[in-house]
């Protein structure tokens, strides 16, 4: 046998040989010479975060359903307690305006005993006429009942007004009108419109009224006019309505029974004990005035 030659066997061919490639090999890395100084101590390993830690790192703990209800809860009791203090202060200022009212007039604004609230009352008509202007007349009727609820309510306020200045000084001054105006007319020269005066109160209006007639008598060189001043107090528009129906009822009854028997007082028609003669305008048939 003829022997094999290896450093034959081991010569280059010119097949690329399969098989994996040769591991490289990085140069080892160059020591620093601070980290390597045998003083300094080596460096701190970090510790191991979960994810889920550090995604909420930094956020606020989330709130539950009973801290929700308990949070709201507090919220409603510090605006209870802030109302609570708002009304005391109500009431602390309320207790001194009514002490000091008290040291003033000197009694305790209690009614006389015995004496309460108006009871409500059914008006009692003693004029027939007037009765049949009810009865027919719904618009009356109504305006009517309105009157009498709001005469109540009058009478209840009267009572407290008067016990509150019972003992006020007698010499203080009288109501005056706060204002007073007249409604304009289309045509500026004339002054057809009636003059409206304005009060603070409706006691001083009324008061005002109920005393006119007799304060124009007692003015001194006051001569009578064609046309008597008269004054009534500011209507609605339904109460002008049964007022002017009214004027119609009582001159129509006046002019059939030859005497002044029936006259208006507001709203209502009241039957005179004296009669007097009618004028001679009225008894000429003369329409009477509708303007109000």
């Amino acid at each position: 046998m003829t022997p094999v030659n290896d450093d034959l066997s081991r010569a280059p061919s010119s097949e690329p040989l399969e098989g994996p490639p040769p591991p490289t090999t990085r140069p080892p890395p160059t020591p620093d010479p601070e980290s390597s100084s045998p003083t300094k101590s080596p460096p701190r390993k970090l510790p191991f975060l979960n994810t889920q830690n550090l995604r909420k790192r930094g956020r606020p703990k989330a709130i539950s359903a009973s801290e929700t209800h308990v949070n709201a809860l507090l919220i409603r009791v510090a605006a209870l307690e802030a109302r609570i203090e708002r009304q005391d202060e109500k009431i602390a200022s309320l207790e001194a305006a009514i002490k000091a009212a008290e040291t003033i007039s000197g009694n305790n604004y209690d009614p006389p005993l015995g004496v309460g609230p108006p009871k409500p009352k059914t008006k009692q008509v003693s004029c027939a006429l007037y009765a049949d202007v009810l009865r027919g007349s719904p618009l009356a009727s109504k305006v009517s009942s309105q009157l009498e609820l709001a005469d109540d309510q009058q009478g209840i306020d009267k009572l407290f007004i008067e016990n509150i200045i019972e003992h006020f000084p007698a010499d203080l001054p009288k109501p005056k009108p706060t204002d007073n105006f007249r409604v304009k007319c289309r045509n500026t020269e004339t002054y057809a419109r009636p003059l409206k005066v304005r009060f603070s109160s409706q006691t001083d209006r009324d008061s005002f009224i109920h005393n006119f007639s007799k304060s124009m008598r007692s003015i001194p060189n006051f001569s009578p006019t064609p046309r008597p001043i008269q004054c009534r107090r500011d209507m609605t528009t339904e109460e002008l309505a049964v007022l002017r129906e009214l004027r119609k009822k009582a001159f129509e009854a006046n002019a059939l029974a030859g005497v002044i028997k029936y006259f208006v007082r507001d709203l209502t028609i009241v039957e005179s004990s004296n009669p007097r003669p009618l004028p001679k305008a009225h008894a000429q048939g003369a329409a009477p005035s509708s303007s109000a």
